[in-house]
Formats: C-alpha cells, sequence, structure tokens
C-alpha cells in the first residue's frame, strides 16, 4: 500500500516537472519571437543620405546659406531650400524608399507653406509644429540625384523657426538635419540680396497692402 502511494506521489512529481519545463520552453520560444520580430521590422541599412539647407531672403533667387546667414527681418519673407540625395552601397536596396520628415517648431508666429516640391502634411496635434513628408528613392552614388523641396516662411514679428529634417528608421540618426533661424526688426540686408529683391519684385507685406490701398 505504502509503495503504490510513493509510487503515484512519485509521478505526480514527475509530471508537474514535465509541465512546468514545456511552459518555461513556450515563453522562451515567444521572447524569442518577439525579439526576431522587433529586428526584422526595424532594417537598418547602409543608407548614407546627403542634406544640403540653404535659406534666401525676400526671394528664392538668391540663396544665402553659404553665407551662415541665421537672422533675416522680421517684416519679410523668406525661404528654405532643401535638397536630400539618397544614396545606398547596396545592390539589394536600390528603388527602396525612405521617407523624409521635415518639423518647423516655432509657427505659431510664423507662417510655414510648401513653395515647391511635392510633400504630404502630417497633422502633429501641436498649433507650434508643422511637419511634412516625402517619399526619396534610394541609389548608388553615381546615379542618385537630389530631391529639392523649397518652403517659405512668412514672420509675424520677432522670434525663431527650428528646422529639423530627419528620416526614418533605416537611416542612422547621425544624418539627421538641425537648423534654427531668427527674425529680428534689427537684421539688414546685404546689398546683392537687395539687388535680388529688387530684381524678383518681391515687396513685404506691409508695403504690399499700402500699394494697394493707395490704388483704390
Amino acid at each position: 500500500m505504502r509503495m503504490r502511494r510513493f509510487t503515484v506521489i512519485l509521478m505526480m512529481i514527475v509530471l508537474s516537472a514535465y509541465l512546468l519545463a514545456g511552459c518555461d520552453d513556450k515563453a522562451g520560444q515567444g521572447s524569442f519571437a518577439s525579439d526576431t520580430e522587433a529586428t526584422e521590422a526595424v532594417k537598418v541599412g547602409k543608407f548614407a543620405p546627403t542634406t544640403n539647407i540653404t535659406y534666401s531672403a525676400g526671394t528664392d533667387s538668391n540663396w544665402s546659406y553659404g553665407n551662415q546667414r541665421k537672422e533675416f527681418p522680421s517684416d519679410m519673407a523668406c525661404y528654405v531650400r532643401i535638397g536630400c540625395t539618397m544614396i545606398t552601397d547596396k545592390g539589394n536596396e536600390v528603388n527602396d524608399e525612405i521617407i523624409v520628415t521635415y518639423t518647423f517648431t516655432g509657427v505659431d508666429n510664423c507662417g510655414i507653406s510648401s513653395s515647391d516640391g511635392i510633400v504630404e502634411m502630417v497633422e502633429t496635434g501641436d498649433s507650434n509644429v508643422v511637419q511634412f513628408n516625402k517619399t526619396l528613392v534610394a541609389a548608388k552614388a553615381e546615379k542618385a540625384t537630389e530631391d529639392v523641396v523649397i518652403f517659405r516662411y512668412d514672420p509675424k514679428g520677432e522670434g525663431s523657426v527650428k528646422l529639423e529634417v530627419t528620416y526614418d528608421d533605416r537611416v542612422d540618426t547621425k544624418y539627421d538635419q538641425l537648423n534654427t533661424i531668427y527674425f529680428s526688426s534689427d537684421a539688414e540686408l546685404s546689398e546683392k540680396e537687395l539687388d535680388a529683391i529688387d530684381q524678383s519684385g518681391y515687396k513685404p507685406e506691409s508695403e504690399a497692402d499700402d500699394i494697394k490701398n493707395q490704388t483704390h
């Protein structure tokens, strides 16, 4: 009788150990599967985009960022030209699509609008931030071409606007770009910029309104 009880107890212990081992294996498999899925979801390839950001005061015919200009008059529009080239050194990533995002922070006091290039506006839920997306196609360096978009700034007085150019998760964050420009009533334009503005026929909003009112 005692031997029979001992046998039953021993069998129950062995069965319990087996069931526990099975559960641990399943849990381990689930964790491994999750890690694998996470790795597959974001595969960072060998992409090396180039980003060129240049600004123009009053007209888009004179790009002045090469002079490291960061301050602009607070009573006239200016433009930013953003050129992106998506380069890959891996043949199997040629023609892959990469999303680039343009984020402008500080727009409560400065209107931002797309002036040239096809972009998609993204809802941010923040009145002080506007965001646009564009799809770039990867190519090898010898065949890669620059994709250009131009945005217009319409300041409503003094302030600043931060521009961030970021790429999706397949591109290393070291390629992201950050620029901030400032609008000031004391900012002065160079002779070259003034000549370009005159040639373009551009007039600040206040001056254009005065002319319009005089003709009515």
